[in-house]
This record gives C-alpha cells, structure tokens and sequence, in this order.
C-alpha cells in the first residue's frame, strides 16, 4: 500500500512541477518573442535602405560598383542591385534575396533576363558598412570564381 501511495505522490508532484513548467513558458514566451524581435528588428534596421557596394573580382581583378536597394521582412531581405561601373555590368540590374542570422547576411543575386548568377555573404561589421566575399560563376568560361565584396551606406 505504501508503493502505490508514493507512486502516487510522485506522478502528482511530476505532473504539478511540469504544469508549472509550462504555465511560465506560456506566461513568458510573449516576452521571449518581443525580446528576440527587438533583437531582429534592430539589425534589419541597419541592413535596409541604400547601399553602394564594391565588388572585386577573382577572375581578371576587375571591379564593378553597384547601388544596392535592401528590404527587410522579418528575417528575410530582398533587394535589387545596379550596375553603377564595371566592364561587364555597368547599366545591368540584379534581383537579389536572401537572409540573415545575427549580423550575418547572405544573398542569390541574378542578372535580369540572363542566366547570369551568383552568391555573396557578409558581416554587418558597423552599422553603416558590410564586409564579405561572394562565390559567381563567369559566363565566358562557366567555372565558379570568388569576389570580395564590401557596402557602405
């Protein structure tokens, strides 16, 4: 009889310590939340708005400057890039999408109506600048190259 009393007694004390559990995740999670999308928000600000990026390329040492366009929903960014100079892309406009995690940001870009593609992930070293590298494949000799990219806004 006493096995079954304290059998008893432990899935009552079990089940009260985890309701408990639960009552304050559910109490808190609301200001779990608000805190981590105070912290997201806070780094899309930096990251949205207007930026003017230097990109240097691996293959023939070229560089290329565009005007990028960034917006932030949530985690998520999207964007366009403008061919500002550069042999190759000058005048030419790239659809950009990607995301970030903390303070690191990585994007696909395309050129528009080109098969033309490519990657670039950065770090939000300051509020106002971006540091990274890109990974691209050349057009005329299809093999993928790396360029090093850095924005200011």
């Amino acid at each position: 009889m006493a096995d079954i009393v304290t059998g008893v007694v432990t899935h009552l004390v079990a089940a009260g310590t985890g309701g408990a559990i639960v009552h304050v995740f559910r109490r808190y999670e609301s200001l779990f939340r608000s805190w981590r999308n105070k912290d997201i928000e806070e780094i899309a600000k930096h990251i949205k708005g207007r930026w003017n990026a230097t990109e240097v390329f691996s293959d023939d040492g070229s560089k290329a400057v565009f005007s990028m366009e960034l917006k932030c929903i949530g985690t998520q960014v999207t964007g366009t890039y403008l061919g500002v100079s550069g042999k190759e892309d000058k005048n030419s406009e790239f659809d950009l999408s990607g995301s970030f995690k903390d303070r690191i940001l990585s994007f696909t870009w395309k050129k528009r109506n080109s098969l033309e593609s490519g990657t670039v992930t950065v770090l939000l070293i300051r509020d106002n600048a971006l540091e990274g590298h890109g990974l691209y494949v050349n057009p005329k000799d299809g093999r993928v190259y790396h360029s090093k990219f850095s924005a200011k806004k």
